[in-house]
């Protein structure tokens, strides 16, 4: 938490938009591909924070709730600068958190990064 505070208060700092956009609400359309959903919410986040903090920390992480009801998905595209992710020991369990590189070409499951 204190790395966290002291980058966020570097990236005040550092900030490249001297002067934020009103804020606005982001509409998608249920035609629209994640692809351009994604890049739609990251331009949001990026016309008000762009430090170099934000190029070296920064990501965008993609969430998906399905009402249990109705069956509306909602999707979200949400900037995180770190992420809090489990270890888990022993060969029993497993995990289930995936790494998908910008290009979308690459997935790398998390045990394997945590091998080497």
């Amino acid at each position: 938490e204190l790395l966290r505070f002291l980058l966020d208060g570097l990236h005040e700092e550092l900030n490249r938009v001297k002067k934020t956009p009103p804020y606005e609400q982001i509409e998608d359309k249920e035609t629209d591909t994640d692809e351009v959903k994604s890049r739609r919410w990251w331009k949001n986040y990026a016309d008000r924070n762009d430090s170099v903090l934000v190029d070296t920390f920064a990501g965008q992480l993609k969430s998906v709730v399905t009402c249990r009801k109705c069956g509306h998905i909602s999707t979200a595209f949400d900037p995180f600068w770190d992420l809090s992710l489990p270890i888990i020991s022993g060969s029993s369990k497993s995990s289930s958190s995936y790494y998908y590189s910008s290009s979308g070409r690459q997935k790398v499951e998390l045990k394997h990064c945590l091998t080497k």
